[in-house]
């Protein structure tokens, strides 16, 4: 009788034995397979930079972009390149850099703190208008044209026409700034 309570202790014990390992395969399996997703979905991911106001419909897709998306993300950074001052110049530095590829990085932020340094050596703040926009979707440029103002206090030191070429990169739909370049200065006052 002993041997037989015994003989069935053992049995159900070996029965919960091979359930529990069943359940752990399974848990397992699972675990592999969500890293397998997490993997294989990580690499179709990407970054989409979204214009702080949006007028119009836009899209942007792996490698292509709207011209619409274009114009919105050059305006923005337009703005955060060019609407400077001696006291916001090195937050402003700091996002731009946020959404420069690793290679361009370095002359990027030279670019930057180099623009920087002399509006603080003059104290002067910079302010851009932009009056047009043309947008080589293709190319993944945009030109603008605007009217630059330099400022020292409440004076107007300089106003210029200015047109600036800005040329972007797309990489799993995250959109990087690969060229901020003056173009055109014609010195108005």
């Amino acid at each position: 009788m002993l041997i037989s309570a015994a003989e069935s202790n053992i049995v159900q014990l070996i029965k919960k034995r091979n359930l529990l390992a069943i359940l752990l395969l399974g848990l397992f399996s699972l675990n592999v397979l969500q890293g397998m997703l997490n993997i294989i979905l990580s690499q179709n991911q990407g970054t989409t930079l979204v214009p702080i106001e949006i007028n119009e419909a836009m899209w942007i897709g792996k490698k292509h972009p709207s011209p619409e998306y274009l114009k919105a993300i050059a305006d923005y950074f337009a703005s955060m390149f060019l609407n400077v001052t001696p006291s916001n110049a090195v937050d402003r530095i700091n996002t731009v850099l946020k959404y420069v590829k690793p290679q361009d990085y370095a002359a990027m932020k030279k670019q930057l703190t180099d623009e920087a340094k002399l509006l603080e050596k003059h104290n002067q703040a910079r302010f851009f208008t932009p009056i047009s926009f043309d947008v080589n979707d293709k190319a993944k440029e945009v030109t603008i044209i605007g009217d630059e103002t330099y400022m020292v206090g409440r004076t107007v030191v300089e106003v210029s026409r200015k047109r600036y070429k800005l040329a972007f990169v797309m990489d799993k739909s995250s959109t990087y700034l690969t060229k901020f370049q003056l173009i055109e200065d014609e010195v108005r006052s």
